[in-house]
């Protein structure tokens, strides 16, 4: 049985999470001309993330996509309420805050694409060895 959908204006493109609170976090596919990006089209390119509300009212949306990035792939809430966002194709990955605001920036080095990324906090057991 289905319990719920949610709409967007933006078609799916790749992730979409169920959150505690019955929202929903998902990647959508941007439109031309709402932004004139080389990788719109492209097979996996998105270019929006929303988060959705069980009401159905969008209560957050970022776009990024330009001639030189272009959102894609994994996105992940971290327990600050930012958002951790593959870019894809350059190595990137973004922290955005609630507010629209790029927070950090990372390009992995010598990466030419990155799919997946997630962020550990500092204390986290599995990186004191590399201390």
């Amino acid at each position: 049985n289905v319990v719920k959908t949610w709409t967007s204006a933006y078609g799916v493109v790749n992730a979409a999470y169920l959150l505690e609170d019955g929202s929903i976090l998902r990647g959508g596919k941007a439109r031309k001309p709402l932004t004139e990006c080389r990788f719109i089209g492209a097979p996996g390119m998105g270019g929006v993330v929303e988060r959705i509300g069980w009401d159905g009212v969008v209560a957050w949306r970022f776009f990024l996509a330009d001639n030189d990035h272009c959102l894609q792939h994994d996105i992940e809430l971290l327990p600050n309420e930012n958002t951790l966002i593959c870019e894809g194709d350059n190595g990137y990955v973004f922290e955005v805050s609630r507010d629209g605001q790029v927070v950090s920036t990372y390009q992995v080095p010598d990466a030419p694409a990155v799919f997946r990324a997630y962020r550990y906090p500092a204390d986290y057991a599995g990186l004191s060895e590399l201390q």
